[in-house]
């Protein structure tokens, strides 16, 4: 129970204090975009190692996966 609030204080810090952040971030939106999403994947990776959660996918499922991302960004990108 502790430990989940630890966790719900820590986002909810982080969620409100990237509005003080934005104002000092001078990247454009689309540059923008492209570091967070490398940062939460340095980030993801990191963390699944740290837990050894990281193991080998089979290429079927690496190809769906990537699929599922392109369309994703696809719809991202046409919103």
């Amino acid at each position: 129970m502790k430990k989940a609030l630890i966790q719900m204080n820590l986002a909810v810090f982080l969620w409100g204090f990237t509005g003080v952040l934005g104002r000092a971030i001078s990247l454009n939106a689309n540059m923008l975009v492209w570091w967070r999403l490398l940062i939460t994947m340095i980030s993801l990776w990191f963390l699944y190692l740290m837990q050894g959660k990281v193991r080998r996918m089979p290429a079927r499922s690496i190809l769906m996966i990537s699929v599922i991302g392109t369309i994703q960004a696809l719809h991202w990108v046409t919103f």
